[in-house]
C-alpha cells in the first residue's frame, strides 16, 4: 500500500510505528530496522482481527478492507512512503490473534519473520535464530516458508511444541521442517 508524505514526520511515525533496535515479539531477539528507513508497528494480540482492522486509520486500514482473516491467526500488511525516491520508507504493521499463548507465540514468529524477509532483513533473521540455537539456511525459501520457520522456533525456544498442529494444518510446512530437521 501507497502512503503519502505528512508534512515534515513520517506517517510512520505519527502512527506509531517504530524503527531502530527492537525487540522481536515470539522470537525475542532484537534486530535493527534502519532508522528512518523501515518501520514496525505490532498492535499486540487482539480477540478479532477484523475488529481491530475496523478501528485502524483509514490509512491503514485500507488496503485490508475486504481482507480475509477467517481462520487466520495473524497477518502483517506492508506500506511504503515514497516510492522510488531516495528518502523511501517502508513500515509494516503486524496483528496476532489471541487464541492461546502455544499458537500465539507461534504466530508472532511466523508474522515477524515474514516481515524480516519483506525488508531485507534475512541475515539479522538467520542471526537471530543462531543467537537461539538454531543454525538454519534460509537461502532460497519463500516469504511463507521463512514464517513457518519462524512460527515453529518461536514456540520451540518458548518451550511449546506445535509439530502435530503444522502435521495437520500445513502438510508442506511440515515437511519443510522436516527437510530441515527441526522435527
Amino acid at each position: 500500500m501507497l502512503l503519502e508524505q505528512h508534512n515534515e514526520r513520517s506517517l510512520f511515525e505519527i502512527d506509531n510505528f517504530r524503527t531502530g533496535n527492537i525487540v522481536l515479539p515470539g522470537l525475542g531477539f532484537t534486530a535493527h530496522f534502519k532508522n528512518g528507513v523501515h518501520y514496525f508497528r505490532y498492535d499486540g494480540l487482539v480477540s478479532s482481527l477484523r475488529e481491530h482492522i475496523d478501528v485502524l486509520p483509514y490509512r491503514l486500514k485500507e488496503p485490508l478492507i475486504g481482507f480475509n482473516t477467517y481462520q487466520l491467526g495473524g497477518f502483517n500488511c506492508g506500506y511504503v512512503l515514497n516510492p522510488n525516491k531516495p528518502n523511501c520508507q517502508m513500515g509494516f504493521l503486524m496483528v496476532v490473534k489471541n487464541i492461546s499463548q502455544r499458537l500465539n507465540i507461534s504466530n508472532e514468529g511466523h508474522e515477524v519473520a515474514e516481515i524480516m524477509f519483506q525488508l531485507g532483513m534475512i541475515n539479522q533473521l538467520v542471526e537471530g535464530l543462531k543467537s537461539q540455537g538454531f543454525n538454519i539456511n534460509l537461502s532460497g525459501l519463500g516469504v511463507h516458508q521463512v514464517g513457518v520457520i519462524g512460527g515453529f522456533v518461536a514456540a520451540k525456544i518458548n518451550e511449546f511444541d506445535v509439530s502435530e498442529l503444522y502435521q495437520e494444518q500445513d502438510p508442506e510446512g511440515y515437511l519443510l521442517l522436516q527437510q530441515l530437521g527441526l522435527v
